[in-house]
C-alpha cells in the first residue's frame, strides 16, 4: 500500500565516534510542529498540494528521462576561524561520493546483499559546484561566511546573512559545526519546501561531510549529504515517515515506494544484512536507513526522485535545464575555473607584547591568489606601520598601540581587500607595576587603558554600558540579550600587569546577571596568561549558570539595580604571583540567557587595597569627577601632621602627583588641571588616615 507522505522535515542524527558511530534522536515531531506553528495554514496547504501529486509517486522513468541530469550546487561554508571553516579538498570530496551515490558507482557496491543487487538504482544525476553566482560572477561554488551562528545552527542559520542563493538555480547545501536540534543534517521534501523559499536547502554538521578533513569518516557520515538529498528529492526513510527506526509498528509504515521491502529500520546503527523484521529481508543497506553500511538507492527510489526532479514543486524542475546549466556556468565544458580571491584571514592570538610575534593565517577563497599585501597600521600613535608580502607572516611589533590589519590579495583575474579595525592590541613591555595593586571600573576610556575584546559585534558580546556600574555609573557587559540561543564566545581581555610587587595577590570582579528561562545555560570562565597572551590557563571554579545568576529571571533586556552585584574572588597561586607580564581573560559562552555585566575588577593583595572603594569617615574627597582641583578633607576631630604626606598615582601605577604638608591642617586643595582625562588613586599611608581614594578627572 501507497501512502502520500507528508513530512514537514527530516533528520540525520549526530554521529560521535565511540566504538561505534552512536545516533541521538532526530526530533522530526518537533520539527514538524514548530514549522506548522511558525506558519499558519502550513499544514493545509501541503494537503493540497499532495491531493494534485497524488498520482506521480511512482510512474516509471520513460527513457528519455534517464538521461544524466545536472545539478548546480553551492556549499555555504558557516564558520568562527575555527576548524569548521573546512577546506576546498573536503567539498570536493562530498561532492564526489553525493555522485558516486547517484550514479551507481560507489566502489563498495560489490558488498551489496545478492537478494537487492538487481534492484540497485542508477538515478543518474551528477552534482556540480557552481561556476557562477546569481549576478553572473565567477565563482567555485563556495562561499564562507563568519558567524556564531555555526555553533548551534537552526533555520536562522540559512537566513540571518541572506546567503541563500535562488532555489530554482541552485541546490544550497550549509555546513556547520553543530545543530540545534543534535542531528547531523536535515532538509525538506518538495511538498514542505514549496512553501518554503528562503529556507530551502540541506543543513548539515562537518563532521558528517565529506569522508577526508573533519569527517569522521564513517559510513554514514560519509553519506549523510547522500541521505538529505534522497529527502530533498522526495524520499522518506524505509521505514516510513518518522525519525525513529526500530519501533516494531513501523512495520505498518510505509516509503511510498514498492521495491523498499516493509521494515522497522535499523535503531542502533548496525549492518546485520540478515535481519527480517516485517516477514521479509530487510534492505538495511538502503542509504535512506541508518544502518553503518549504506550504499545503495532502489531502482524504484530511483524513480521517485527523477519525478520529483520533473516536477515544478519547489521549482525542482527548472535546476538541470539547458538555460540554467547555462546560467549557473555548469553546462557541457564544465571545468574548473580561476576565479578573482575573496581576501579574509585570521591572527593565531590578537593580543601580545612588545617583541611577541603574531602569526597571520590567509584564509582566501573563492580565488587561489598570487601575491599578497599585508598592513599593519597603529592606531593609537597614527605612525607607526608595519608591511609583509608573506602568505602567512609572522609579525613582531616594536610598538605598543591598537592596530588595524589589511590584507589585499590578487591573481590573473581580479584583487581583493579586507581590513579588520582594531584587529591586535599589542601592550607595551613594561607591565603597570603597582606595590599596591590594580583597579579598573570602567568608568573612564578602557580602550586607552588597553582592555580589549575579541568576536564582539554591534549586536552582541562584550560591549562598554553606560546602564548600570557597582561603584559608578558605567561596567563592561555581554549583550546577551540579543545573542542566539547558545555557544557564542565572547572574551575581554585586561592589560598586562606585574604581579610581582603585590603580596599574595587575588583576582575580584563584581557582576551581576540573570536568566531569561531556567534552563539556560550560559556560563563565565576566567584566564590567566603569563606569556602575553600566546597561551591561557584556566582559573578555577569557573562560574555556570546555575550559581551565575544574581536576580530574578526576566524575559525583558536586564539591568541590574544596586543590590544585584555579587563579589567574585580568585586567589593566585605562587606560579602566577611571580608573573612581571600578567594578563587576565573573561570569556563568557551563551546559552539563551540576558545581559551580564562586570565591573570593579581589582587585583589586590593582601594588605594592600581590597578597600578601595569602601568610604571611611575620616577622609574624603570631593569634587569627584574633578575637572581642575580637588579637595581632600579630614575629619575635624583628627587633623593630619607636617610629616605626612599623599600620593597621587595613575592607572599604570605611577606617581603623577606628591602633596607635601605643612603644620596641621584638615583641607587640602590639590591642583589637577595638569592631569590627563582618566582614573587615578589618591594614597594616604599613615596611621589613622591610611587608604586610597578614587579619583576620576574629566
Amino acid at each position: 500500500m501507497k501512502k502520500i507522505v507528508l513530512a514537514l522535515a527530516t533528520f540525520l542524527a549526530t554521529i560521535t565516534l565511540n566504538a561505534q558511530e552512536q545516533a541521538l534522536p532526530c526530533g522530526l515531531i518537533q520539527a514538524t510542529e514548530a514549522a506548522r506553528a511558525k506558519y499558519p495554514g502550513l499544514y493545509e496547504l501541503e494537503l493540497q498540494l499532495a491531493a494534485t501529486e497524488a498520482g506521480e509517486e511512482e510512474s516509471e522513468s520513460s527513457g528519455n528521462e534517464r538521461a544524466v541530469k545536472v545539478i548546480p550546487v553551492v556549499v555555504h561554508i558557516l564558520h568562527n576561524y575555527g576548524n569548521e571553516n573546512i577546506s576546498d579538498a573536503q567539498v570536493h570530496d562530498a561532492i564526489r561520493i553525493l555522485n558516486e551515490d547517484f550514479q551507481k558507482r560507489q566502489p563498495d557496491t560489490a558488498n551489496i546483499a545478492s537478494a537487492f543487487k538487481p534492484i540497485q538504482g542508477d538515478v543518474q544525476f551528477e552534482f556540480r559546484l557552481a561556476r557562477k553566482d546569481p549576478n553572473g560572477n565567477c565563482t567555485n561554488g563556495i562561499t564562507r561566511t563568519v558567524t556564531t551562528h555555526t555553533f548551534n545552527a537552526n533555520e536562522d542559520a540559512k537566513t540571518v546573512y541572506r546567503n541563500i542563493w535562488p532555489r530554482n538555480r541552485y541546490l544550497n547545501v550549509w555546513v556547520v559545526q553543530k545543530l540545534e536540534n543534535g542531528a547531523g543534517g536535515y532538509t525538506y521534501t518538495p511538498g514542505t519546501a514549496n512553501w518554503l523559499t528562503a529556507t530551502d536547502g540541506i543543513i548539515l554538521v562537518n563532521r558528517q561531510f565529506g569522508g577526508i578533513g573533519t569527517s569522521t569518516g564513517g559510513a554514514l557520515a560519509r553519506r549523510t549529504l547522500s541521505h538529505e538529498v534522497g529527502h530533498w528529492f522526495n524520499l522518506q526513510h524505509t521505514w516510513g515517515s518518522s525519525n525513529t527506526p526500530g519501533l516494531a509498528n513501523n512495520c505498518n509504515g510505509d516509503d511510498g515506494v514498492s521495491d523498499t521491502p516493509n521494515t522497522i529500520g535499523v535503531g542502533n546503527q548496525s549492518c546485520n544484512t540478515a535481519q527480517n523484521t516485517c516477514s521479509s529481508l530487510d534492505n538495511i543497506q538502503n542509504i535512506m536507513d541508518y544502518s553503518a553500511c549504506p550504499i545503495m538507492f532502489t531502482v524504484g527510489q530511483a524513480n521517485r526522485m527523477i519525478n520529483a526532479s520533473n516536477s515544478s514543486t519547489a521549482q525542482r524542475n527548472n535546476l538541470w535545464t539547458t538555460n540554467n546549466l547555462n546560467f549557473t556556468g555548469v553546462n557541457d565544458g564544465f571545468s574548473d575555473t580561476l576565479c578573482a580571491p575573496v581576501a579574509d584571514f585570521n591572527g593565531a592570538v590578537r593580543v601580545a607584547c612588545v617583541g611577541s610575534p603574531i602569526v597571520f593565517q590567509d584564509l582566501s577563497y573563492n580565488g587561489v591568489p598570487d601575491t599578497w599585501t599585508w598592513t599593519f597600521a597603529n592606531t593609537t600613535d597614527g605612525v607607526t606601520t608595519v608591511t609583509s608580502n608573506d602568505q602567512n607572516p609572522s609579525v613582531t611589533f616594536d610598538t605598543p598601540g591598537l592596530y588595524n590589519v589589511s590584507l589585499n590579495v590578487a591573481n590573473t583575474e581580479g584583487s581583493n581587500f579586507k581590513n579588520k579595525i582594531g584587529y591586535v592590541r599589542v601592550n607595551p613591555t613594561e607591565a603597570m607595576s603597582f606595590s599596591n595593586g590594580f583597579f579598573e571600573d570602567f568608568e573612564g576610556n578602557v580602550n586607552t587603558n588597553g582592555w580589549f575584546t575579541v568576536n564582539d559585534d554591534d549586536a552582541s558580546g562584550w560591549q562598554p554600558s553606560s546602564l548600570a556600574g557597582s561603584s559608578g555609573t558605567k561596567s563592561y557587559s555581554v549583550r546577551n540579550f540579543l545573542s542566539k540561543t547558545g555557544y557564542e564566545v565572547y572574551d575581554l581581555i585586561s592589560p598586562t600587569y606585574d604581579l610581582s610587587q603585590i603580596n599574595s595577590p587575588k583576582l575580584r570582579f563584581k557582576y551581576a546577571y540573570t536568566n531569561r528561562a531556567t534552563d539556560n545555560t550560559d556560563r563565565l570562565r576566567v584566564y590567566i596568561s603569563t606569556n602575553c597572551g600566546t597561551s591561557w590557563l584556566q582559573l578555577t571554579p569557573f562560574i555556570t549558570n546555575a550559581n551565575m545568576v544574581t536576580a530574578p529571571v526576566t524575559n525583558a533586556s536586564f539591568v541590574p539595580n544596586a543590590s544585584q552585584w555579587v563579589e567574585k574572588e580568585f586567589s593566585l597561586s605562587s606560579t602566577f604571583a611571580s608573573s612581571t607580564r600578567a594578563m587576565f581573560k573573561f570569556e563568557f559562552t551563551t546559552g539563551g540567557g540576558n545581559n551580564f555585566y562586570l565591573d570593579d575588577v581589582n587585583i589586590a593583595g593582601v594588605s594592600s587595597v581590597e578597600n578601595w572603594d569602601a568610604q571611611s569617615a575620616t577622609w574624603e574627597i570631593f569634587p569627584n569627577p574633578a575637572d581642575d582641583y580637588v579637595d581632600i578633607t579630614f575629619a575635624s576631630e583628627n587633623s593630619i601632621s607636617f610629616d605626612d604626606n599623599l600620593l597621587i598615582y595613575d592607572a599604570a601605577g605611577r606617581v603623577v602627583q606628591s602633596l607635601s604638608l605643612q603644620g596641621t591642617v584638615n583641607t587640602i586643595r590639590a591642583d589637577v588641571s595638569t592631569l590627563g582625562s582618566g582614573i587615578y588613586f589618591i594614597r594616604s599611608e599613615k596611621g589613622t588616615f591610611a587608604g586610597t581614594r578614587k579619583l576620576i578627572v574629566r
